[in-house]
């Protein structure tokens, strides 16, 4: 009887050591809620002034100047976790203007968006300057918009970047089947035809022919 309940009492423990070490091992990989941000992100890249010419190409003319475009990312703990978007690239010119706008789905782990201006060049990319805005803010669910100052490697000022955004939360988004940015609404009542094929019997047909040398079948 004794034995009995002394193996019972380390079937026990060796369970509950077994349950501590999963949660904790659950624990270790799972996403802090306040890191994860749900919802959909409106944003416009509107322009750039007085950007810094980094285009030193030895196949370049005398009027050629850097080829800006933007990428934005999310940063998490210091590192960047998710490309978001990139524009257009605008030639030869240091006061661009994109006018781009983007309807972004967030599910990110994120603590700043960082926006980076770059050069787009023959041989490699050139990094023009770049700024962030805290995730917080951006959570705030107000307009964000203006003029941000832009830094190049040496801290140094590289110009200004205009964009405007807006975010909205997944519990604030409107509930709706309707399918967002289309231009007829949706409609009841109507009925479509599979794909004649796309049900296939479970035994293929023979469809392949063999033909004779002779040119009969």
């Amino acid at each position: 009887m004794t034995l009995c309940c002394g193996l019972g009492a380390v079937k026990e423990e060796a369970h509950d050591l077994k349950e501590k070490a999963k949660a904790k091992y659950y624990k270790s990989i799972s996403v802090p809620a306040a890191d994860l941000i749900t919802g959909v992100l409106k944003l416009d890249i509107i322009a750039g002034r007085n950007l810094p010419n980094v285009d030193v190409s030895l196949l370049r003319r005398s009027k050629d100047v850097s080829d800006p475009y933007v990428t934005v990312d999310t940063v998490s703990k210091g590192k960047k976790t998710a490309r978001l978007i990139k524009t257009s690239v605008i030639h030869d010119d240091l006061n661009p203007t994109w006018r781009e706008s983007f309807n972004i789905s967030l599910c990110h782990e994120a603590d700043s968006l960082f926006f980076c201006v770059k050069d787009l060049d023959i041989v490699a990319t050139d990094f023009m300057g770049s700024m962030s805005i805290r995730i917080e803010d951006v959570l705030k669910g107000d307009e964000i918009e203006g003029w941000y100052p832009l830094q190049g490697k040496s801290g140094k000022p590289a110009g200004e970047i205009e964009i405007r955004m807006r975010y909205t939360s997944t519990e604030n988004l409107t509930k709706t089947n309707e399918v967002p940015d289309v231009i007829f609404p949706m409609r009841t009542g109507c009925t479509f035809v599979p794909y004649q094929d796309a049900v296939t019997p479970a035994v293929p047909p023979i469809t392949d022919v063999v033909s004779s040398r002779t040119g009969t079948n």
